[in-house]
């Protein structure tokens, strides 16, 4: 079955959306949009697509056209993913889906209306560690969790470089660009967050309007804690995670193996697969797209929300110094 697919946004993420279609036979990528003219030209050419266009209406119009990807700046997902979903077509939109719980409820009643798919970008759900250890947490390898947490650290020198990645209009703040990755993790590991609390402050990073620092706590379901560490201040740089249960410890980063310890507390390194999470991420949507339904693990609209609904949650609690519970 040969799929049309079309992608909003030619920048780095975009072109790695391009690249997960041209591995996949299925795709057949049909168009390219972009505000810049230049962006949207170089994608066609480079990529040998037939259609490209700085207008996203004459993109969504292309007769045929079953899935996009949406992958464009984060303010911009509210009006570009209903557009999508108007027409029926099926859409992978970037993280985070949005910048409220509100818009992101409105982007899912959208797709709803139409029954198109709404799925989003919570790429590290395919890479092979965290889908190793996703694994492990529901066989009963790691026994019940009850502590996990993220270090993440650096200067973040990609977001900041980009026109919209200095102002928390257009961002959403470190928080909400960068952790809902990682929030999206610890969730789809250990349960839902009921309770979040967190300190967030603008140190060091100039020409921002956002937190350069920020840690938050969690309570998840069943009384399991956890914490992330995030900032852009690190010159180091450092992230990996850490996941305990009553049975085994396991600590890994994004890519490349895991460390194992159970009881005994002899540690054991674990290869894990080079599949290209991205590669996989774009597999799964069109596999969804075949079955008219969300495939797992793709994260559907409401898991978009659920992990917005607890950096809401980390919002208020760096705002009222109290512990916030997460509604949505």
């Amino acid at each position: 079955m040969s799929i049309n697919v079309a992608v909003i946004g030619c920048g780095g993420m975009g072109r790695g959306h391009l690249n997960g279609y041209q591995a996949d036979p299925r795709a057949r990528i049909v168009g390219v949009a972009d505000l810049s003219e230049e962006a949207a030209r170089k994608a066609a050419s480079d990529y040998g697509v037939p259609f490209h266009t700085t207008d996203i209406n004459a993109l969504l119009d292309l007769p045929g056209l079953q899935a996009v990807s949406v992958v464009t700046p984060n303010h911009t997902h509210i009006d570009v993913t209903p557009m999508a979903a108007a027409r029926g077509i099926h859409t992978l939109c970037e993280k985070p889906l949005a910048l409220s719980v509100e818009d992101a409820r409105k982007m899912i009643d959208a797709a709803s209306r139409t029954k198109a798919i709404l799925a989003v970008g919570h790429v590290l759900r395919f890479a092979p560690p965290v889908a190793e250890v996703f694994r492990m947490a529901r066989s009963g390898e790691l026994g019940r969790v009850v502590n996990s947490y993220v270090l993440r650290m650096g200067t973040a020198s990609a977001f900041l470089a980009l026109s919209w990645g200095r102002e928390a209009r257009t961002l959403g703040g470190l928080v909400r660009t960068l952790n809902c990755h990682e929030i999206d993790v610890l969730r789809w590991i250990s349960g839902e967050i009921t309770h979040v609390g967190a300190e967030m402050a603008h140190l060091m990073v100039e020409g921002i309007d956002y937190e350069d620092v920020a840690w938050m706590t969690f309570t998840f379901e069943g009384g399991a804690l956890g914490l992330i560490g995030q900032n852009i201040v690190h010159y180091l740089g450092n992230h990996y995670y850490e996941v305990m249960g009553t049975e085994a410890t396991v600590r890994f980063r994004t890519s490349g193996p895991i460390t194992v310890a159970g009881r005994d507390r002899k540690s054991v390194e674990r290869p894990t697969s080079d599949k290209v999470a991205v590669h996989e991420q774009i597999r799964c949507f069109l596999d969804s797209v075949e079955a008219g339904q969300i495939v797992a693990p793709l994260a559907d609209g409401m898991e978009g929300l659920k992990g917005l609904a607890v950096i809401d949650a980390a919002y208020r609690s760096a705002e009222t110094g109290m512990k916030e519970r997460v509604v949505w």
